[in-house]
């Protein structure tokens, strides 16, 4: 089925579009999980377009796999923008299917495939659900009838510097 829908907010940093469907009916939608409780080596399971999927036999590609690591990710792969905390999974991540849920057994969204990745590891990364649902509350909250924007944080500026001398972080009295 297709229904019209309109951009509530976006988050770049963050790789967030909130979108709101007009539907006549109730539509199912995932619940969100709590990603602070991942833990390596629990089921996940990922969903997308892969090679266009929904297009060639109208199924989004599945496909499963662990939760392999929970990391900070510093860099930045191709066109993504996100840095920060990752929820790294084993389960088959391909083209198109960034965007899309990364859930655990219980069907609890547990974070938002990104193709960003890390050059040593290859291997599929979602952005936490828990970094997300500040920026998805500020959108719902803040909504009125123009998209809202949600700006990253600014960068912290330099620490201040320690009164005396400091020596690796310790501080030198005479």
């Amino acid at each position: 089925r297709s229904y019209k829908g309109r951009v509530m907010g976006r988050a770049n940093h963050l790789e967030l579009v909130l979108v709101k469907i007009d539907a006549s009916q109730e539509l199912p939608a995932v619940e969100l999980g709590d990603s602070d409780r991942a833990r390596v080596g629990q089921i996940a399971y990922a969903f997308g377009d892969s090679f266009d999927s929904l297009q060639n036999d109208d199924q989004a590609a599945m496909s499963l796999g662990v939760v392999s690591g929970i990391y900070d990710l510093d860099q930045k792969h191709g066109d993504a923008v996100y840095t920060g905390r990752v929820l790294e999974t084993s389960a088959a991540v391909n083209p198109n299917q960034d965007g899309g849920p990364l859930v655990d057994r219980d069907g609890k969204l547990l974070g938002i495939i990104t193709l960003n990745y890390d050059d040593s590891k290859f291997t599929g990364l979602a952005i936490p659900v828990n970094v997300l649902k500040p920026a998805i509350a500020r959108i719902r909250r803040d909504y009125q009838s123009q998209p809202v924007v949600v700006e990253a944080p600014a960068a912290p500026g330099p620490a201040a510097p320690p009164a005396g001398e400091a020596w690796l972080g310790a501080e030198v009295k005479e």
